[in-house]
């Protein structure tokens, strides 16, 4: 009996000791596993090597980095541009943000515009369009109320609509430039009425930043 017992606490003290020894090979493999890994690295914000020299914080750069490779860098010709003129900028951020969105946009109206269109679908579009517009435009009926003052700094449109056919009526845009007045009729027959237009405005108005950020 007592052999028996003796036997007993050999394998106890046996399996014991293999338990041990196993669970402090597990924790060396795995440390060793670990240390030959290299550290995780924080994975780079999108469009980050057009952001990495205005000294933006990371999550800032998450942020404004998800707009399109396109609009951002428009947005950063505008950023140099205003610096250009002398002028600061106080909220980097929101000054890129804001000029993403702008340009975002003038994009998708572009898009709008360069579509082919029919006269009656040219029509609908230059009224909607010139009343997205109205605070910029001075608006006249005739030829007779143009007003060519030097007073006068919006540039004025007239359009008149025929009853009988879209082809049969005029838009006309009378605008200053270097103190001269130039017109410039559009009809309503041609396809590309739209983009003609478009581009003609945007001439016109070249984008002005009002305010810093």
């Amino acid at each position: 009996l007592y052999e028996h017992f003796l036997k007993d606490i050999a394998d106890h003290l046996f399996h014991k000791s293999k338990y041990i020894r196993t669970s402090i090979e597990k924790e060396s493999k795995k440390s060793v596993k670990a240390s030959k890994d290299p550290p995780p690295k924080r994975k780079k914000p999108p469009n980050w090597q057009l952001l990495k020299e205005l000294g933006l914080s990371f999550k800032d750069q998450w942020v404004i980095g998800r707009y399109s490779e396109a609009l951002l860098r428009s947005a950063i010709d505008d950023y140099n541009f205003y610096k250009k003129q002398g002028k600061e900028i106080v909220n980097i951020p929101a000054f890129l943000i804001s000029r993403c969105k702008a340009h975002k946009q003038s994009f998708e109206e572009k898009q709008e515009a360069y579509k082919d269109c029919t006269p009656d679908e040219a029509l609908g579009w230059i009224k909607a369009y010139l009343t997205s517009m109205k605070s910029k435009l001075k608006f006249i009926s005739s030829l007779k109320e143009m007003d060519r003052s030097a007073k006068v700094k919006k540039p004025q449109v007239l359009l008149r609509i025929s009853k009988d056919s879209p082809t049969k009526s005029i838009f006309g845009i009378f605008h200053k430039v270097e103190g001269q007045w130039l017109d410039k009729e559009f009809t309503f027959n041609r396809p590309d009425f739209k983009r003609v237009v478009f581009d003609y405005f945007g001439e016109i108005f070249k984008p002005k930043f009002k305010r810093a950020y």
